[in-house]
């Protein structure tokens, strides 16, 4: 079984190397992301600062 907090933290990681991906993470400007993502993403902006 795959664990759900490493999986969504490599996804975020693989999706922020790239600059699409960036601007759908950071600019969460698609609806299609879910609740969960938005808040590890929050989490990794956070982190940033």
């Amino acid at each position: 079984m795959v664990d759900r907090k490493n999986f969504l933290r490599n996804w975020i990681m693989k999706i922020g190397e790239n600059s699409v991906g960036k601007s759908l993470l950071f600019g969460t400007y698609d609806p299609l992301i879910p609740d969960e993502l938005k808040r590890e993403v929050q989490k990794q902006k956070s982190k940033r600062k």
